[in-house]
């Protein structure tokens, strides 16, 4: 019985991680796009660092997920 709780119990853990690493590496992934976006673009037309943080709360607040930087 304990041993099933603790089955059950680690087996939720992992499952909790493995999505925790999911989502890192989607935004690993989203922030490489944008990286190489901004590489694209030439330096006098490329946004600032505060910009771009405006840019991606206006865009969180749009989609509903508001998240602090």
């Amino acid at each position: 019985m304990k041993q099933e709780r603790a089955r059950l119990h680690v087996a939720r853990l992992n499952e909790k991680k493995e999505k925790e690493l999911r989502e890192t590496e989607q935004r690993m992934n989203d922030l490489l796009g944008e990286l190489e976006m901004m590489e694209q673009i030439p330096v006098d037309e490329a946004l600032t660092y505060d910009e771009i943080l405006d840019a991606q709360k206006e865009n969180e607040m749009e989609d509903g997920e508001i998240t602090t930087h």
